[in-house]
């Protein structure tokens, strides 16, 4: 005997023939799928092998068609592939903590193969620690429609940020940055998924866990290391993208 993992139907094999009364005693309860397979005239099975087996293939041809289905549901939308037109139209740069004192050097340039390489030294020295790369303002670029963003980095075994704002503003008008952790594999090339739900508002480093992402109008995207790990590091992005899995919830 052997269990269908789709449907977690119990098939009765040509070793199980002709099978035991006690060893169906504990399937009456079961699903409703094995009641035909349950029914027994004279100790001898009502269903035929042939129609187990085409019991079994309608049930793999549905499994088939959901799995399709689920395929056919996910879908990305791109946002950069860091192609120097694509670059030049959002205005990437690079901003460290010399804006509040700190020593760390960030430096990123596009290489002739279409990715970014986003590196450089962190220091925590004069109350620093962070180094990032972000676009200039974009025109509200609408992904209410999507569950995150996807990105195939190679990286150094650190934990970045992907920073996002929108028309999030605190206090007097200040601008809320939204931020969310993905993490590397050293020298290794991989696609992570950073969810709209797991972003949360800051300013300065002051969480802002009450404000919320506001999809439908992404005005700035930026990659940011801050571990609090002094030292080099090395990051290549080969894309971002928006992807969508069925869930649109950012709130």
């Amino acid at each position: 005997m052997h269990r269908n993992r789709h449907t977690m139907v119990d098939v009765l094999t040509s070793a199980d023939w002709p099978p035991a009364r006690h060893r169906l005693a504990g399937l009456q309860h079961t699903h409703p799928a094995t009641h035909a397979m349950q029914r027994f005239h004279d100790g001898k099975p009502f269903l035929r092998q042939a129609q187990i087996c085409a019991l079994i293939g309608a049930f793999s041809l549905f499994s088939q068609s959901r799995m399709l289905a689920d395929v056919e549901t996910e879908h990305t939308h791109p946002i950069t592939e860091f192609s120097n037109s694509a670059d030049d139209k959002m205005g990437w740069a690079v901003v460290d903590d010399g804006v509040m004192g700190g020593l760390s050097e960030g430096k990123m340039s596009t290489m002739p193969n279409g990715i970014m390489r986003f590196e450089g030294m962190l220091s925590l020295e004069n109350d620093g620690g962070f180094s990032s790369i972000r676009t200039s303002r974009l025109q509200s670029l609408d992904l209410s429609k999507m569950s995150g963003l996807r990105l195939r980095v190679k990286g150094d075994g650190r934990t970045y940020q992907v920073r996002l704002e929108s028309d999030a503003r605190w206090g007097s008008n200040r601008v809320v940055s939204f931020h969310a952790d993905f993490a590397t594999k050293k020298d290794e090339w991989v696609e992570v998924n950073v969810p709209f739900s797991a972003f949360i508002g800051s300013w300065r480093g002051r969480e802002l866990p009450e404000m919320k992402l506001n999809t439908a109008k992404i005005e700035r995207i930026g990659l940011m290391l801050a571990d609090k790990t002094p030292g080099q590091f090395m990051l290549l992005i080969d894309w971002i993208r928006a992807y969508f899995n069925g869930d649109t919830r950012s709130k």
